[in-house]
């Protein structure tokens, strides 16, 4: 179903929705999924990261488009625009399961699946449980294992009814802005529309909830349970790392997945950080785009 794309903090970019019609939503079973889709052929599911939206893929939609490809990106539940249940679990089942929902509902039966960091895992997870709906995989600097005591002792505050009260009233776009700037290696790049557009969605009378909510089950025991499976995925797998993730380290995350998944490609972009197709999209997207293009 069309719907409006509200005019949030970049309006060039607001504008550009509205002019392509690109803004969707879908009626999962008592609540609506946002989502933008573009161009026709073969599917491509675009699922951003933690507290982010269908905005981090603003600089890759059209050239997907331009190459024939229809691209789905995702608000996952309780981020951007899309509503959640009342009891949505934001586990990677709940998340992986709101995708799946999402393909159903378009009649895509196999799909690229583009993930960057828990959107990363969102599609790690769907391959191991929906293989049949997975046909290539391109993984972004995903979540992909449980990382060191600071990853894990937020996720054990956001889980504390006591902490959470006592947190909530300090979230707020500052959080987003730390974000950037710890996941772009050039923080030139980094632009006070783009804060202000990913920090929308914390107005929201659920917003700063669902943002914690997320973090207590981010990097949580189903990130261990998942990576035993990793070696059990068939679909042909791109790996894409930040030469400077600083959020998931290159160093102890990279090879570790490529080698875990059997017969995946890795590419390292060199002055990156977290976000690579945010950051330098051009060489983002002529990477993945090469990749599609060959023969399996």
């Amino acid at each position: 179903m069309a719907r409006q794309y509200e005019d949030h903090g970049d309006p060039a970019w607001a504008d550009r929705v509205r002019a392509n019609n690109w803004s969707r939503s879908i009626d999962l079973g008592g609540y609506d999924l946002h989502y933008l889709d573009a161009g026709s052929g073969p599917a491509v599911i675009m699922i951003h990261g933690f507290g982010d939206s269908v905005y981090s893929w603003r600089w890759n939609i059209d050239a997907f488009t331009a190459e024939g490809f229809r691209v789905a990106a995702v608000d996952l539940p309780g981020m951007g625009q899309s509503g959640r249940p009342q009891d949505f679990a934001f586990t990677q089942s709940a998340m992986a399961g709101a995708v799946v929902g999402l393909m159903h509902g378009l009649d895509i039966n196999r799909a690229v699946i583009v993930g960057n960091s828990l959107g990363g895992n969102v599609a790690l997870y769907m391959a191991v449980h929906y293989p049949a709906l997975v046909d290539r995989l391109v993984l972004v600097d995903p979540a992909c294992y449980l990382l060191g005591p600071r990853q894990r002792l937020i996720t054990s505050a956001a889980r504390n009814p006591h902490v959470v009260r006592l947190v909530r009233p300090f979230v707020g776009p500052w959080i987003i802005r730390a974000a950037y700037w710890q996941a772009f290696y050039d923080s030139s790049l980094i632009r006070p529309e783009m804060v202000d557009e990913s920090s929308q969605f914390l107005s929201r009378p659920d917003g700063r909830d669902n943002l914690i909510k997320t973090a207590g089950f981010y990097f949580g025991q189903e990130y261990k349970v998942l990576s035993r499976h990793y070696g059990e995925i068939h679909a042909r797998t791109l790996l894409i790392w930040g030469e400077y993730d600083r959020v998931i380290p290159t160093r102890t995350n990279a090879e570790k997945l490529h080698n875990a998944i059997p017969g995946s490609e890795l590419i390292i972009m060199s002055k990156v950080g977290h976000a690579p197709q945010q950051e330098q999209p051009e060489k983002f997207n002529r990477i993945v785009l090469k990749y599609l293009q060959t023969e399996k």
